[in-house]
């Protein structure tokens, strides 16, 4: 998701135009719908497997992460750096990949860990619905369907230890985006 997002973000921020309202318009339209019923209108069509996962996830997330970058470099291609580039006479492919995303790399890096979250939950969810991984691939979400199949009071267990799981991966995430801020911050 990252990697079409920052493309499309980058080409929409510094070359503009026709392009810049093409993408953004593609990009508003999929931002109109939430992203839990994307998943699941994709995985619905598509099947459940890991790869139709991955597939869903970067559809989803690819348009909320090419506005972040998008407005990076918008604010950043007004920078001397990139006026000094083009002077030069560099191409614009050259200037985006190695003048205006290295600058942009901190948010996307921080964004990027709290997205992890975000995808963990959904993922997790998406299987919880049956529309994710299936038996017997492990999973934390069929882990948690399964347990709650059970008598709750007395396997409870069974559904804390995953949920508890999913909940220290996210925590840990969130830690470490705050702390790559936190850093970011310093320089």
């Amino acid at each position: 998701a990252y990697v079409v997002g920052c493309i499309f973000g980058l080409i929409a921020g510094y070359i503009s135009g026709i392009w810049d309202e093409i993408i953004s318009f593609v990009s508003n339209v999929l931002l109109s719908f939430p992203v839990m019923v994307l998943f699941i209108l994709i995985l619905n069509y598509l099947g459940p497997s890991g790869f139709n996962i991955v597939i869903a996830v970067t559809f989803a997330s690819a348009p909320a992460i090419m506005r972040i970058v998008r407005g990076l470099a918008l604010d950043n291609k007004t920078r001397d750096y990139v006026f000094a580039a083009q002077t030069r006479g560099e191409h614009p492919f050259r200037i985006m990949v190695w003048e205006l995303l290295p600058n942009v790399r901190g948010p996307i890096i921080v964004d990027a860990c709290l997205r992890l979250g975000y995808t963990t939950v959904a993922i997790t969810t998406l299987t919880f619905l049956g529309l994710g991984l299936q038996p017997p691939d492990p999973d934390w979400g069929l882990m948690i369907k399964e347990a709650s199949n059970l008598m709750v009071w007395k396997f409870s267990y069974m559904l804390l230890i995953p949920a508890l799981a999913v909940s220290s991966l996210i925590l840990g995430f969130n830690l470490m985006a705050d702390g790559l801020r936190e850093m970011s911050l310093r320089d």
